[in-house]
């Protein structure tokens, strides 16, 4: 797709186009947790991201990497 239309393939033009199922048209719903409060406000139904909260603990440095 030429989005232009000079004739010439540019940054931005498409190789092709397509078109596919919305892999998020069907959104899960009744989901059982309580729903938190981020930054004042109420996070959609269902959010995924409870797993990785709460990682952080507090704990002495023994030592890492340095990559040069």
């Amino acid at each position: 797709m030429d989005r232009n239309e000079n004739g010439l393939f540019d940054p931005g033009d498409a190789l092709n186009v397509t078109a596919t199922d919305s892999w998020d048209d069907s959104n899960p719903c009744g989901c059982i947790q309580d729903l938190p409060v981020i930054h004042g406000q109420e996070v959609n139904e269902c959010f995924d991201n409870f797993g990785t909260w709460n990682q952080v603990r507090p704990g002495i440095f023994d030592g890492g990497y340095a990559f040069a």
